[in-house]
């Protein structure tokens, strides 16, 4: 089920893509942990770790946006 967004939460998330990205529910958060600790062999200090750093960079993203951007980065140094 897909939460409904204001134009205050847009506005306060500073641009529409954050908007999109808010669309994301505990599920996903869930998938995304799941597929991270694929990637760090169970390591969930390291998720932990590297969620808090992006968390410094992007205080105002949800917990499901920081992990999407840990993911993406643990994926791209993967394939190199």
């Amino acid at each position: 089920m897909l939460r409904t967004v204001t134009p205050e939460v847009v506005a306060m998330q500073n641009g529409p893509m954050w908007a999109v990205l808010r669309l994301f529910g505990g599920r996903q958060e869930a998938q995304l942990e799941q597929k991270i600790l694929r990637l760090t062999r169970n390591n969930r200090g390291a998720m932990e770790r590297a969620a808090t750093a992006k968390r410094q960079k992007h205080p105002v993203a949800s917990r499901a946006q920081l992990l999407q951007m840990v993911h993406d980065d643990y994926v791209r140094d993967y394939s190199r």
